[in-house]
């Protein structure tokens, strides 16, 4: 699992961010920077707007992929992600679809529940 700080962006999110909004670079030169087209370096940018934007602090250190999953099943802070587990919920067996092993490893590391 691939994360850099904060956990919730790239460094390609972060390196977008900082030139577009501290040293107001273009969408043409940010591409350059990235190695990327302007088209791309404009949904680079707003990838990472959108991700600082919406999701909460408390999902930090977790993949877009896993808060987007607790987010669609209504679970919304830790406390509601830690009964959800020890409900049972939570598992790659009797979870939601496309809840695999890895995302539940994930979760419960995040919880500090791995070694239970």
């Amino acid at each position: 699992m691939k994360r850099s700080l904060p956990p919730i962006f790239t460094e390609r999110h972060r390196t977008a961010i900082e030139l577009r909004e501290r040293k107001h670079y273009t969408f043409r030169q940010i591409g350059e920077k990235l190695g990327v087209r302007p088209g791309r370096a404009r949904e680079i940018y707003q990838a990472g707007v959108s991700r600082r934007t919406f999701t909460p602090e408390c999902f930090y250190g977790l993949t877009c992929r896993t808060v987007q999953s607790l987010e669609n099943l209504c679970l919304y802070n830790r406390e509601e992600v830690l009964a959800a587990v020890m409900a049972g919920q939570l598992t790659a067996k009797s979870g939601p679809r496309n809840f695999g092993k890895k995302m539940e490893m994930e979760i419960r590391a995040w919880l500090g529940l791995s070694d239970l």
